[in-house]
């Protein structure tokens, strides 16, 4: 009988025949079947004679296993199983010995019996450590008012917390609540193998009102916030955990997202609000902007209800912040996060972000250096701060090749409405600039604005769009970075040529070296937020000392008035203020006091888009 191998599931050849399949066959003896090669499959053969399909003949045994090792096998396979029942049962009847009355419990009520006996123990355990110098095996953290106040402070807090052994915690500590305006008057420490426990007492070096009791409140939720911030959240920041009660809360798995959480629950500080007063309803007025054709559009921008954002100063908000900030790991997040909020704006806008500085660096930007670097410069202290997430600043080609992409995402995140950057460019140089023109018309006579000069003109953005406002006028261009100067000079030379093309200055802006009463008009435009006090009030002294009597002094930066920067939200501040070392100052100096006792007059303030305010003053006649 000629056959012919079948196998179900093993399909049909491309020609019609069956495909052949070499089946291994079984083995039997007195013990059963031992095994096959294919398991449980189905073997048939196809009879030709009877046009059907028939059982495959049985083969008896299988190449290279003998009936005496297989049989061995199935005895060592017992033999474990036997031993393995017989410690399982061992240790039952170890558990029945332990549990009053259950000796005749079924191995599913003794098991059950075993966890709720553990879970009582657990409980007698933690009750009896209470009040007790004695770690703990889980992370915990209790922060409650101290009973009766310490040593004639009339209110204190007592924080206990429970953690694993880390290197410098005790100082990570003290930091965190030295940037809140705490102090440490009473520390007990335990230590048991590597967990340790810590009991502070904790009072406020400032002078308040301790009698509101949203203050207490607020005051013991900032300890706390605080401990886990600086504790536990190196850990937690890139964890999922679950929300626990007794004061502690959920963090997400984007890192970011929990530290917004962190700040949001200290957000609510009390503060004091700037009533609108008659002055500031005057300044929010109708701004006019130039439209490509030349037709006028009307805008208005909202100020907010405070004197200024209640994340910067003295608030407890501020603090906190600055205590995530002053935390070097976290620092790292933070200064990674700002770096990829400005990117992802940029290129969610189509701005080209890595092709546009790219094709700086590998420009021939760097043959400019030699003919713009002052090498007598100094560079004062503060300039030598890492800024914007550039650990040496703007002294670096990074910056100065990642700058014009930069400013074109701030651009466009402050107009976010505009179709595109060059609409967005529109609304807020355009405001801009008519805001300068309309003061120096006004204040300023018949005048000409025959010479400007451009502090802290970075790659010259706005250098340019001053030269191009003021046509006729002698432009200059002064930055302390060399490098941003280079790349200015360098989009110079390739832009159209001008009548009177722009100058290069690398010089300090508080000491510029240039004559006196030489300028008719000096701008300072997103400056003064990277600037400490100090060096805000040089370079307004050394604005006035160049300007003529008539000039005008023209201001631009974030508005701390603005309803937008009043309401960022915590990430995007606290983003703003790891990379801004400076802006608390800003935020705190009295630009209108500042501008006044320099000796300037006509002082005035509006806001030239939703985030940023331009002030223009006049040098006395």
């Amino acid at each position: 009988m000629e056959m012919e191998a079948f196998e179900w599931g093993s399909g049909i050849n491309g020609d019609g025949s069956y495909k052949r399949v070499i089946n291994e066959g079984f083995q039997v003896n007195n013990h059963g079947v031992m095994g096959s090669g294919y398991g449980s499959s189905l073997s048939l053969v196809l009879d030709r004679e009877k046009k059907e399909l028939v059982e495959a003949p049985v083969k008896l045994e299988r190449k290279g296993v003998s009936t005496e090792r297989s049989i061995e096998a199935l005895k060592n396979h017992s033999e474990a199983e036997r031993n393995r029942r017989s410690r399982i049962n061992a240790h039952l009847d170890t558990l029945r010995a332990v549990i009053p009355g259950a000796i005749k419990m079924d191995k599913a009520s003794l098991l059950a019996e075993v966890i709720g006996h553990l879970k009582e123990l657990k409980r007698n355990a933690g009750q009896a450590c209470e009040g007790l110098m004695i770690p703990k095996d889980v992370d915990e953290i209790r922060v409650e008012e101290h009973e009766g106040g310490l040593n004639g402070f009339r209110y204190s807090i007592k924080a206990s917390l429970c953690c694993e052994y880390k290197p410098g915690l005790l100082s990570d500590i003290r930091q965190a609540l030295d940037a809140l305006h705490l102090m440490i008057m009473k520390a007990d420490i335990a230590t048991l193998g590597d967990r340790m426990k810590n009991v502070f007492v904790i009072i406020s070096c400032e002078e308040q009102n301790f009698e509101d009791a949203e203050y207490r409140q607020f005051l013991a939720g900032s300890v706390h916030q605080a401990l886990r911030c600086f504790v536990l959240f190196p850990v937690a920041l890139f964890h999922t955990t679950t929300t626990q009660h007794n004061n502690t809360m959920a963090l997400s798995s984007s890192p970011l997202q929990n530290l917004s959480s962190l700040i949001f629950a200290n957000s609510n500080a009390p503060i004091m609000a700037m009533p609108p007063t008659t002055a500031s309803r005057h300044r929010n007025w109708a701004v006019h902007v130039a439209a490509p054709d030349t037709t006028t559009t009307v805008t208005s921008y909202e100020y907010g209800n405070l004197a200024r954002p209640k994340w910067t100063g003295e608030t407890h908000l501020s603090r906190f912040v600055r205590a995530i900030i002053s935390f070097k790991p976290l620092y790292s997040v933070l200064k990674f996060g700002a770096r990829q909020v400005l990117i992802s704006t940029a290129e969610k806008n189509n701005i080209p972000w890595r092709e546009m500085a790219k094709e700086v660096l590998e420009s021939e930007v760097y043959k400019e250096l030699d003919s713009i670097q002052n090498n007598s410069v100094v560079y004062p202290d503060y300039y030598l701060n890492p800024f914007h997430a550039y650990d040496e600043g703007n002294l670096t080609w990074q910056a100065a090749a990642e700058a014009e992409p930069a400013t074109m995402s701030m651009v466009k995140r402050a107009i976010p409405y505009a179709p595109s950057v060059d609409e967005a460019n529109q609304v807020l140089r355009g405001n801009w600039l008519n805001a300068i023109e309309q003061h120096h018309i006004q204040h300023s006579g018949a005048s000409m604005i025959g010479d400007i000069l451009d502090i802290g003109c970075s790659v010259g953005i706005s250098t340019r769009y001053l030269a191009e406002k003021f046509p006729t006028a002698k432009v200059t261009g002064l930055d302390l970075s060399p490098y941003f100067l280079s790349v200015a000079q360098l989009k110079e030379k390739r832009g159209a040529p001008r009548k009177f093309p722009i100058k290069w200055l690398h010089a300090k802006g508080e000491d510029t070296g240039l004559p006196s009463k030489s300028f008719d008009l000096v701008s300072i435009a997103y400056v003064f937020h990277e600037c400490p006090e100090r060096a805000i009030a040089d370079l307004v002294r050394e604005s006035f000392r160049l300007l003529r009597p008539g000039g005008t002094l023209a201001l631009t930066d974030n508005s701390p008035k603005s309803k937008i920067v009043q309401e960022l939200s915590p990430v995007l501040f606290t983003l703003m203020k790891s990379t801004e070392p400076f802006l608390d100052e800003y935020y705190l100096t009295d630009m209108d006091k500042t501008l006044g006792e320099a000796g300037f007059v006509n002082i005035r303030s509006i806001l030239t888009d939703p985030r940023h305010m331009t002030m223009t003053a006049t040098v006395p006649q």
